[in-house]
């Protein structure tokens, strides 16, 4: 991830790239530091429902905790391979001055992670309002959706995972006014 003329990569320890149509995570990869090159890459398998899907790309400045829109947008085209370890596709931070809100690390919580029967998800809101929860599996297929009455200040709701679901790793998407949050879980069955 880059900004400017100057090409500087500007990942780090903690950061993310995500890949979106619209609010629906279509992949995502945090920020690995590869020794040989000295810098932080980002390795992410995308996915769509159909060939030429639009795949918008956000990144999740950790220092900032901030999502920021990405300039580049692809057309999803199955089996095919973007950048590589000795020629990454560069990814530039859009112009745009505003930022995806993203609820910080105090305002977001779920735990325990991972977990086996209930899952606790902590979400702070400036005032009353609904918040839709997803949970997406790693195809970014939606496995079970909840729609919670929030009021101002913190909020705590219990998750148990609907019969039969599968152990592995999931993602867990919060979508309301203050903006969208995500973050890995993993179930244990």
């Amino acid at each position: 991830v880059v900004k400017g003329e100057d090409d500087i990569n500007l990942l780090k320890d903690g950061d993310e790239v995500g890949v979106f149509t619209g609010n629906e995570v279509r992949g995502s990869g945090k920020a690995i530091y590869i020794p040989a090159l000295n810098a932080h890459m980002v390795f992410i398998t995308m996915y769509a429902n159909t060939e030429g899907e639009v795949l918008n790309l956000r990144y999740y400045d950790s220092a900032t905790a901030q999502v920021l829109p990405l300039v580049e947008k692809f057309n999803f085209k199955a089996n095919s391979i973007i950048g590589q370890a000795d020629e990454p596709q560069l990814l530039h931070l859009s112009d745009l001055t505003s930022s995806i809100e993203v609820e910080n690390d105090h305002a977001l919580g779920i735990y325990p992670n991972p977990f086996s029967s209930t899952l606790h998800i902590r979400h702070t809101v400036n005032k009353a309002q609904e918040v839709k929860v997803k949970m997406l599996d790693v195809l970014g297929n939606e496995v079970d959706q909840r729609t919670f009455q929030a009021k101002a200040g913190k909020n705590t709701w219990e998750w148990k995972p609907t019969e039969g679901l599968s152990g592995g790793a999931y993602m867990i998407l919060l979508e309301s006014e203050s903006g969208v949050a995500s973050q890995k879980v993993l179930y244990l069955r």
